[in-house]
């Protein structure tokens, strides 16, 4: 198992999720559906173990998220995109944005031009884009950017909520291409 939840309990101030049992496959697709409010985004949270009120057992691959070591590790592993992509912006620029955790890693200045080259011909945007604002693009080019700035460090997990979200159809059929 990539993922396992067992009896797990989880949500913001107040439990939400109660008894939560999954599993998810390595190498898997798995798509979580529901109706607005129903938890999807509390649940994906609680899998990335963003949140700070989750009781019961996350495992990755066997291993106890729990323990900070693992947890680490886990999300080294992992990228995580948020339903609502200006979130999880902070920087001024795109290129900060997409740069920002090779150069939080000490990634080599040649190793990140290369790598955010490569994450930008992968996602058909131009390299004019690099010097907006994360703000002042469309909410489509927000959702490329953020994909951007987790595939710019291989992450072997991928936790997208709502990735789609916004773009138009042609720029789903690249999403999904990129993400196969």
């Amino acid at each position: 198992m990539e993922i396992s939840l067992k009896k797990v309990n989880s949500g913001y101030d107040e439990i939400i999720l109660e008894n939560i049992n999954m599993e998810i496959e390595e190498c898997s697709w798995t798509f979580i559906i529901g109706k607005t409010g129903s938890g999807k985004s509390t649940l994906l949270q609680t899998i990335g173990f963003l949140l700070n009120n989750i009781q019961g057992e996350i495992l990755w691959k066997g291993i106890n998220l729990s323990n900070s070591q693992n947890l680490k590790k886990f999300r080294e592993a992992t990228g995580y995109m948020f339903q609502y992509t200006e979130k999880q912006f902070f920087n001024n620029t795109i290129k900060e944005e997409i740069e920002y955790i090779l150069i939080k890693k000490k990634v080599s200045r040649e190793e990140i031009d290369r790598n955010v080259n490569e994450v930008l011909k992968l996602l058909k945007l131009s390299n004019e884009i690099l010097n907006k604002s994360p703000y002042e693009i469309s909410g489509g080019q927000k959702r490329l950017v953020a994909l951007a700035s987790i595939l710019v460090t291989s992450p072997k997990l991928l936790l997208l909520d709502e990735p789609t979200a916004g773009l138009d159809l042609e720029n789903k059929k690249l999403f999904f291409d990129v993400l196969k």
